[in-house]
């Protein structure tokens, strides 16, 4: 018996129940306009692709979605991140490793968040055929890395502008990678039936949840027993909190939240950002020199050496410093 495809078991936002039929059929579901829903008569939007569960989203990334004419705008907003950065597909296929531009949230050019999410994900077991739903994805590069793993992904994100949403997934459907499942979502109640996933994936996004118990719950509603919740270069409160690493709650309340919520949880600094702070230094001379070969002292001795040392120095600037972390949670 074949195993039925994740998005079959899709439920309507608005009665909660399993209403929609067809959707197996992937190209078929990125031709329609529209999805209604056969119990309650619902309908969204498919637009570009993307299913909108988001309806009303105000502006976003200097676009009016609530405005007549949004479509229009957003495509013009397109073509200024083509001029002013150079965007465009070749850029995208990059990710998570931009050949040229500035840096995102998502991706940066010195490569620690690529690289920190590559290596997360030598340390996690993962096979072809496994469900994946990727939260708040973004350009959803992730979603694409478990793809290119055989995996079966929903992402999500309540931003659809290419260069910075969901539509930034044509580039990689165009040049014949593997498709996946996209819909404009904000966090909230996830629209899937419970244990429906092997793996949820929120990238440098969960920082940006209201109400941490309730998201959790959530989360752990979808997930299959034993499931994974994986939580790359998450956004962490702290003391002395630098502007740049964005907003964030404390690394107790998170883990607090996660294990009250039915996870076995850690926190795991990202090695690949201490990485390329030491670059930092050692072109700097000086004292910075200084501390950038005594870490290498350290931590070249051994990878135990290195990990260790990464994580007293991670934890110690996650929690007076907010600089991000990685968590991974596994479902009780």
């Amino acid at each position: 018996m074949n195993r039925p495809r994740v998005i079959e078991r899709l439920l309507c936002p608005h009665c909660g129940r399993m209403g929609f039929s067809g959707l197996s059929d992937l190209d078929r579901c990125l031709s329609e306009r529209s999805l209604s829903c056969a119990e309650c008569s619902k309908e969204y939007g498919v637009v570009d692709g993307i299913i909108d569960f988001c309806g009303r989203r105000g502006s976003l990334s200097g676009v009016n979605y609530d405005a007549p004419g949004w479509r229009a705008a957003e495509r013009n907003r397109e073509r200024m991140y083509e001029t002013a950065n150079e965007f465009n597909d070749e850029w995208l296929l990059s990710l998570p490793f931009p050949s040229r531009g500035t840096d995102t949230t998502f991706h940066s050019g010195g490569g620690a968040i690529g690289r920190n999410f590559l290596d997360l994900m030598q340390t996690i077991r993962l096979e072809s055929g496994e469900t994946v739903l990727d939260l708040a994805a973004g350009t959803a590069w992730t979603s694409r890395e478990f793809a290119r793993r055989g995996c079966d992904v929903v992402c999500t994100d309540i931003r659809t502008i290419k260069y910075h949403g969901l539509r930034s997934a044509e580039a990689y459907i165009n040049a014949g990678e593997k498709g996946f499942y996209r819909i404009c979502w904000r966090f909230g109640p996830i629209p899937f039936l419970s244990e429906t996933f092997d793996l949820v994936c929120c990238q440098s996004a969960f920082q940006y949840v209201d109400s941490l118990e309730q998201m959790v719950a959530e989360i752990r509603r979808v997930l299959k027993p034993g499931g994974l919740f994986l939580l790359p270069w998450t956004g962490v409160t702290a003391p002395f909190k630098s502007a740049k690493w964005g907003p964030g709650h404390r690394l107790h309340e998170y883990l607090g939240a996660f294990r009250k919520g039915g996870f076995d949880a850690r926190a795991c600094p990202p090695l690949a950002l201490y990485q390329q702070s030491i670059e930092v230094l050692r072109s700097r001379g000086g004292i910075a020199l200084l501390l950038a070969r005594l870490w290498s002292a350290v931590t070249l001795r051994s990878e135990a050496a290195q990990s260790a040392a990464a994580k007293i120095l991670g934890g110690a600037m996650s929690r007076l410093f907010g600089a991000p972390t990685n968590f991974i949670c596994t479902r009780r």
